[in-house]
């Protein structure tokens, strides 16, 4: 079922994803072990979290975004739909799932690591006056080649805050060519 989960919350290209708390809930994992089968409150918990949170994401509500985003990046299972959430989050302009995303693209998590991703996001949330992503930026940018380093300035550059179901990540475009 984990596999439906991942194809129902990672279809970047649809601005309004279905949502059944009974359907979805079943395929997550609480804790490290499936929802069905582990301790009925942390369960209870977490169809809360979504019941609260889904539909406004589904109405592109970026805090909203943001927060689906981080509850599927806490489990390797899921990361990758994680990802998927914090992209759209972040391409309306939210900071901290700008700052989110920046560290999930840095560490790989749910996607293979991108330092030229994770650099353009951190300057693109420094830029909105986030004064740990621009630590991180210029930590960052000590382990980038000049190549590296002129992508991700290229691709914060030309970055533009994207309405609810735009592109999912800077430089987006020239990668599907």
């Amino acid at each position: 079922m984990a596999a439906a989960v991942l194809a129902t919350f990672a279809a970047p290209a649809a601005t309004a994803i279905e949502y059944t708390p009974a359907g979805r809930i079943e395929g997550m994992r609480c804790g490290g072990m499936p929802v069905n089968m582990i301790d009925r409150n942390a369960c209870d918990a977490l169809r809360a979290f979504f019941a609260r949170w889904m539909p406004r994401a589904q109405r592109c509500d970026a805090e909203a975004r943001w927060r689906v985003g981080e509850r599927f990046l806490t489990d390797r299972q899921t990361a990758k739909v994680g990802v998927a959430w914090l992209e759209r989050a972040a391409q309306q302009g939210y900071p901290p799932a700008q700052r989110t995303l920046a560290d999930a693209l840095e560490r790989g998590r749910g996607v293979p690591a991108d330092p030229v991703g994770a650099a353009a996001w951190w300057q693109i949330a420094a830029a909105a006056g986030d004064a740990d992503a621009a630590r991180a930026r210029d930590r960052l940018a000590g382990a980038l080649d000049a190549a590296q380093a002129e992508a991700a300035a290229e691709r914060a550059r030309t970055w533009v805050v994207q309405p609810c179901g735009g592109p999912l990540s800077p430089g987006a475009a020239e990668g599907a060519r």
